[in-house]
């Protein structure tokens, strides 16, 4: 990956404002600031030459998923569009537009680990925060970050991976990084440092195959050119799983909504399909966005923008319960904490898949995420998590505070909305 200034002045070279990259983008089309495209564009870079940002600038580096959907040919001089806005909320962060503070996952304090260790009893987090290493372990199961917000989908990953192969590693994603997390704020050279070391990493073990769990881990080792031998949780779980379930698992029929960073970039979208097929009676049925076609869960929405957030997933699940399927299947763990909200009427029970093979395989464990996130407020939410785990409570390594920042994070839309952060800005410039 090159080097964030070197890309900050190839796009003030290269780019000729012809805003391709901003129509294709679907929740830039919910923007507040009206104006043209290219206009849009012309003040982005306006902005990397070092001018203030105007609400348009923010609007653009804030409203992108990061799907990958204007990634690969959209550009006609060959730039990187959400690179660029990954550039821009690095550059604004530095400027004190965009206060929200950056806590790596790694980090004692970070809202991934102090979740999961409200959510999980002391052996159920040493188990997913431990390395660990079965027969020759040259299947290497790589978890990602994110999911540690809903720890009961990495327990079941885990125990499925222990029936499908008898040789594996796994690698705890607290602690290791791909740099999406440090990408996604603008510090980009941070990002780029933690894939570099992940795969350095990597690359020490002879390994047959790397099962990645996020797919925003899989985009990232993609995109960065990696030549490990990667592949899909989903895949590895497809490939070896149909002698173990009997095809009859669910009756009421799936339908599946796609990560879009897969679908956008073709990396492999028929696994979870694969998989899918193995645990219904019939084919999964298509929603009427799907493949390459399909929708992103807009996450970017639900931070920045929470009403047309909460609309725009009341589409796609209207959209699945229009294939007349029962199940909702989710690949993706954002995902699934986006669209599956407690209290929302939906005619359609949202699970991810690996749920579902757990079921079919008779692995279950408490989603006390689900619970969680029924509670009214953050105080409420404590006094589960009290009831839950007792006193071990006050002997985590966390303050008051800091649970209390994780259980926000928890309780909002996929670590949103973002406090202090305001989609337009009353101090940038006035150029709409």
């Amino acid at each position: 990956m090159k080097d964030p200034e070197t890309y900050r002045k190839e796009f003030i070279d290269l780019c000729t404002a012809c805003g391709l990259c901003a129509v294709m983008c679907p929740p830039f089309s919910h923007r507040s600031v009206k104006i043209p495209y290219q206009e849009i564009q012309k003040q982005v870079r306006s902005c990397l030459e070092g001018n203030p940002p105007s609400n348009a600038v923010l609007q653009r580096s804030r409203l992108c998923d990061e799907c990958y959907l204007c990634v690969s040919d959209t550009c006609p001089q060959g730039l990187d569009p959400m690179r660029t806005n990954q550039f821009l909320r690095g550059l604004l962060h530095n400027q004190g537009v965009d206060p929200w503070p950056f806590i790596p996952p790694s980090d004692e304090t970070s809202s991934e680990r102090i979740i999961a260790a409200l959510l999980t009893t002391e052996d159920e987090y040493e188990r997913i925060t431990t390395p660990a290493v079965k027969g020759d372990g040259r299947v290497l199961f790589f978890a990602g970050c994110n999911v540690y917000y809903q720890p009961h989908l990495l327990l079941t990953a885990l125990d499925v991976l222990d029936l499908i192969a008898d040789h594996w590693t796994f690698l705890p994603g607290l602690t290791h990084c791909c740099g999406n997390n440090y990408d996604s704020s603008g510090r980009l050279a941070a990002g780029a440092e933690a894939m570099k070391k992940l795969s350095d990493r990597l690359k020490d073990d002879d390994l047959e195959v790397v099962a990645v769990w996020c797919p925003t881990c899989a985009a990232r080792f993609y995109h960065a050119g990696s030549d490990l031998p990667v592949i899909s949780y989903a895949r590895l779980v497809a490939d070896r799983v149909g002698r173990l379930i009997d095809g009859e698992s669910i009756s009421g029929g799936l339908t599946l909504h796609e990560a879009c960073k897969v679908a956008y970039l073709g990396l492999d979208p028929d696994a979870p399909r694969d998989l899918l097929n193995l645990l219904a009676r019939n084919p999964v049925q298509e929603m009427s966005r799907h493949g390459r076609d399909t929708a992103c869960c807009s996450w970017s929405l639900h931070q920045n923008m929470p009403e047309t957030g909460d609309e725009d997933r009341k589409n796609r699940l209207a959209e699945a319960a229009a294939t007349g399927a029962g199940i909702l299947a989710t690949v993706c763990h954002g995902c699934q904490w986006i669209l599956d909200v407690p209290g929302a009427e939906s005619s359609i029970r949202i699970a991810n898949y690996i749920s579902l093979v757990g079921e079919a395989l008779g692995v279950r464990h408490r989603n006390r995420f689900l619970e969680m996130r029924e509670m009214v407020d953050a105080e409420a939410a404590i006094s589960f998590i009290r009831e839950v785990m007792g006193d071990r409570i006050d002997q985590l390594p966390f303050d008051r505070d800091q649970i209390m920042r994780a259980v926000d994070v928890l309780l909002g839309d996929f670590t949103g909305p973002r406090p202090g952060f305001r989609i337009d800005h009353p101090e940038a410039a006035s150029t709409e």
